[in-house]
């Protein structure tokens, strides 16, 4: 039997949970040494670095909802569907949240499309849209994790300090807002993983959530 697999009365747990949350708790003691997320949450995070992170984030965030209504119809339970469907709805517009901040900020959002893209970011869209695509479509469960939980420690603690240090709330909508949004979707999202009972989609889910974080340190780093 895999290691990593439990049988507990006569149904086998493959510990999805367990395993990407050791995923998010390594990435968390990388995320604490970082400069970015430290200016972020003592207040000292520049307009231009802000300006960098948020479009970066954008490159992403716009495909989020389009991924979940493209995994629906492929995933391979009934409640897996069922929480993508939700999670679509959740998630759409946020996209239109970081492109308002950035309006804010006096950035020409006309020009999006000519926006660098940091490999990591680049790779975590190629490699999703080949997953939820042609592969296997609960990967996208594994980098919602990962975020859902990024922004449900850190997003408010940091739009709160940022609105101290003189940004305007009208440009942390996006940060302020997705954390708001997040509080409890991770709990939410357990539960539809704890479900989860086949081994290949277990290590599609833990490749995701590991490939999400490499691809965020690496955003992290780029915007610097």
């Amino acid at each position: 039997m895999n290691q990593q697999c439990v049988q507990t009365g006569g149904a086998t747990s493959v510990n999805v949970n367990e395993r990407i949350g050791a995923v998010y708790d390594e990435l968390v003691t990388k995320i604490e040494r970082d400069p970015t997320i430290q200016a972020m949450l003592d207040g000292t995070l520049t307009r231009e670095v802000y300006v960098r992170w948020l479009q970066q984030s954008y490159h992403y965030v716009r495909w989020t909802s389009v991924w979940l209504d493209q995994a629906v119809p492929r995933a391979t339970t009934l409640a897996v569907r069922e929480a993508l469907t939700t999670k679509a709805r959740e998630e759409s517009g946020h996209e239109q949240w970081i492109l308002r901040d950035l309006v804010s900020l006096g950035v020409d959002i006309s020009t999006r499309g000519n926006w660098p893209i940091c490999p990591g970011v680049a790779a975590y869209i190629a490699w999703l849209c080949f997953e939820v695509e042609k592969g296997q479509a609960e990967a996208i469960l594994g980098a919602a994790f990962i975020l859902e939980r990024l922004s449900e420690h850190y997003a408010q603690r940091a739009a709160k300090r940022m609105t101290g240090a003189g940004f305007r709330r009208d440009a942390l909508l996006f940060m302020a807002a997705h954390g708001e949004a997040d509080v409890g979707h991770t709990l939410e999202l357990m539960k539809v993983l704890d479900g989860i009972e086949d081994e290949e989609v277990a290590r599609t889910i833990e490749l995701a959530a590991w490939m999400t974080a490499k691809a965020y340190l690496n955003l992290l780093e780029s915007v610097r």
